[in-house]
């Protein structure tokens, strides 16, 4: 069965919006959601359609609760990224969700998911439009349908 992604935004109308990301893949499925400068996510977003991508430094949007200076990330809840698989154009694009720990008494994952979709270089630049339109408010959602098995053959 192939993977699906879809991914929306409640817009705060100050230039910020919570990213929301639904992804069900092979029997696992899971929602999350990061706020986000939407100005910059497009941006980021943007460098999802780069020809060709990296093997070893994907692109990504990453989200959660960061330290004070917003240099490191200290709770993910929301990731994406793209990154080359071989040389014959096959992307991975991996999704990783968790649920924030807050008022969770222990450390430690409390719900997470992590799935891997494959994708091809067309895919991924409208994948990268569609995504950076979403966040200038340009369309209501994004769905993303992993690559049939059929297709890669």
């Amino acid at each position: 069965m192939a993977g699906h992604l879809k991914l929306w935004i409640r817009n705060y109308d100050d230039g910020t919006g919570e990213l929301f990301v639904k992804v069900e893949a092979h029997g696992f499925a899971g929602v999350g959601h990061a706020c986000f400068d939407l100005a910059e996510l497009s941006t980021k977003a943007e460098e999802f359609a780069r020809y060709p991508l990296s093997a070893e430094e994907p692109v990504c949007i990453k989200g959660g609760y960061w330290t004070a200076d917003a240099k490191e990330m200290t709770e993910e809840h929301l990731y994406i990224s793209a990154r080359a698989i071989n040389l014959l154009g096959e992307i991975d694009l991996l999704v990783r969700l968790a649920e924030p720990h807050d008022g969770y008494p222990r450390t430690g994952l409390r719900c997470s998911v992590s799935v891997e979709l494959q994708a091809s270089y067309e895919q991924m630049a409208q994948f990268s439009k569609d995504m950076s339109s979403l966040a200038r408010g340009e369309i209501a959602e994004v769905v993303f349908s992993e690559r049939s098995k059929e297709a890669q053959a």
